[in-house]
């Protein structure tokens, strides 16, 4: 029995939850960022080396305008031998 009363508090806690949803015309739809007011936040980082295969993603999306789209305007640096940042 102490099982059950269990299961019923976290279902109504799950409910609780649930009447908290956007409703249709709020939700953004999928893979489309939210609308941004503000100018981009410019972001700079520095990967740890020079270009390479494992960075290919963070270019991706600077190239295919994944962060631009998602309110960031993104600098990327490479790394290397003697280099301070």
């Amino acid at each position: 029995m102490r099982k059950f009363g269990w299961i019923l508090v976290a279902l109504a806690g799950l409910g609780v939850g649930a009447g908290q949803a956007q409703t249709p015309s709020q939700a953004t739809p999928p893979g489309q960022a939210r609308p941004r007011a503000a100018a981009p936040d410019k972001v700079t980082f520095a990967t740890n080396w020079k270009a390479q295969a494992a960075h290919g993603g963070f270019y991706q999306a600077l190239a295919d305008g994944t962060y631009r789209r998602h309110g960031l305007d993104v600098k990327i640096l490479q790394g290397g031998p003697q280099v301070n940042m």
